[in-house]
């Protein structure tokens, strides 16, 4: 299906992920810019960034944009929306719905939420120190482990009743296959399993892949920035 932003907007997408969940979505003026989800148009790819400035992810999503931009994804999140997420942005207005495709169209499923939204991409954290790509794969190795699964232990291992400390040790050897980390907590310790390495790709495959939309990812926010900057160097 093909989601090429129409005439009518600036940008059309969607999102299948949990990007809504990562954002900061408090009222604080100054972290207001940390709510917002930016969208960087490469040659390649469309991509979607957001941030709590601890955490940051940038996922692949369909559609394309006129672009960079950014909208509130923190009307997401206190909406309740869930996936596939389709996003239109017009006009300084932003418009969020649940979607189901239907003949090559997205359909609402529920209400469409349309609110006001002049989120500028300029003002969106820096990430050119944060986005890095791998220099010298031999200074890394990849450790593959289940988000699911190291979320459930840590639940098990941290006090989350209250605002205490939430980080988690693994303890990871320096040499060997990997098949369980064992990892120690605020209240106790635990062994996670690891997935099979045969379902993944190889390690120079995987920091491959991460290095090329890295790259992409710097690139394409580099050409926006000088874009707005009137083409100065």
């Amino acid at each position: 299906m093909s989601t090429n932003a129409p005439s009518a907007y600036e940008a059309q997408f969607v999102i299948r992920s949990g990007l809504a969940a990562l954002p900061a979505t408090d009222a604080d003026t100054d972290r207001r810019e940390v709510s917002k989800c930016l969208i960087v148009q490469t040659k390649y790819d469309t991509l979607a960034c957001v941030t709590d400035m601890y955490c940051l992810a940038i996922v692949q999503i369909e559609g394309e944009a006129r672009g960079e931009l950014s909208f509130d994804l923190s009307i997401a999140a206190h909406a309740n929306i869930g996936v596939p997420m389709v996003v239109q942005r017009k006009d300084g207005e932003s418009e969020l719905f649940r979607g189901v495709e239907i003949d090559g169209k997205w359909k609402s499923i529920g209400a469409k939420i349309r609110v006001e939204d002049h989120s500028d991409p300029a003002k969106f954290p820096k990430t050119d120190f944060i986005v890095e790509p791998v220099d010298d794969t031999d200074l890394y190795r990849v450790v593959r482990i289940s988000a699911r699964r190291l979320q459930k232990l840590a639940d098990a291992l941290i006090d989350i009743s209250g605002d205490d400390d939430d980080a988690v040790s693994l303890i990871v050897p320096k040499e060997g296959e990997i098949g369980k980390l064992r990892v120690q907590g605020r209240n106790g310790i635990g062994v996670l399993m690891t997935p099979d390495p045969s379902q993944f790709p190889s390690d120079l495959d995987t920091i491959s892949r991460f290095n090329r939309t890295a790259k992409q990812f710097n690139q394409a926010r580099a050409a926006a920035a000088q874009q707005r900057n009137g083409g100065a160097q």
